[in-house]
């Protein structure tokens, strides 16, 4: 009449395989609510408002550095723009030209143009 000590220990119930397949996961006996909220994972309203302020200077730097930037983008090219009319205008200026006076020479000058093309 000695009853084994297996027996008189409640046994937990038999589980079968998850339905998932996930058969290394363990089952989770308490709720998620339940979990306890550590200080860690909440900050402070001050450290809070000095992230932000942080952020809104970095963002305004960031902004800054940017108008910067295309404003001397803007500058090289009306500076560039400038060098190239002023290269063309001495160009033309450094043309040497004479007006030819003949008309037999113009309509020459005109049929090989038109040859040409």
């Amino acid at each position: 009449s000695v009853q084994p000590a297996d027996v008189s220990e409640e046994a937990a119930p038999l589980r079968g395989r998850p339905k998932s397949g996930k058969v290394w996961k363990s089952v989770r006996t308490e709720r998620s609510s339940s979990a306890r909220c550590d200080k860690v994972f909440h900050t402070s309203w001050s450290k809070k408002m000095q992230l932000k302020l942080s952020q809104q200077a970095a963002k305004a730097m960031e902004a800054e550095l940017r108008a910067k930037r295309k404003e001397e983008a803007d500058e090289r090219r009306s500076r560039l723009a400038a060098k190239r009319k002023r290269r063309e205008e001495n160009v033309r200026k450094a043309e040497v030209t004479c007006t030819i006076k003949n008309p037999a020479k113009i309509r020459k000058t005109r049929k090989r143009l038109l040859r040409k093309v």
